[in-house]
């Protein structure tokens, strides 16, 4: 059931009208994610990694994230950049250079 315009506004409040609005929208501090979300969203990165055909191996989760078995299995299939870089290298940068990683890597899942 598609939501209605009324429980979108109250959802998410009126549609911004200008640049200037959108700036200060940006200036306000993101939701931080809670423990539980975060841990559902490390469960699920690395459920798509393995399933593109990553191992993991035992203590490996602090590291996991950064290693090139690990990108090109979680990215696989991302087309190559403008740039040269292949998609899981691009986003494997961006990943490093984002504030909140985890995040970040919700977006993919």
């Amino acid at each position: 059931m598609e939501p209605t315009e009324e429980q979108i506004k109250l959802a998410f409040g009126e549609p911004l009208d200008s640049h200037e609005e959108i700036k200060e929208l940006s200036k306000e501090p993101k939701i931080k994610l809670t423990d539980a979300e975060r841990n559902k969203i490390i469960y699920l990165v690395l459920e798509k990694a393995k399933a593109n055909g990553y191992k993991l191996i035992d203590g490996e989760i602090d590291i996991v994230i950064f290693s090139h078995p690990f990108a090109k299995a979680f990215w696989k299939g991302e087309p190559t950049q403008p740039s040269g870089l292949k998609g899981w290298e691009h986003q494997l940068c961006e990943l490093v250079l984002s504030e909140d990683r985890i995040e970040y890597l919700s977006h993919w899942i």
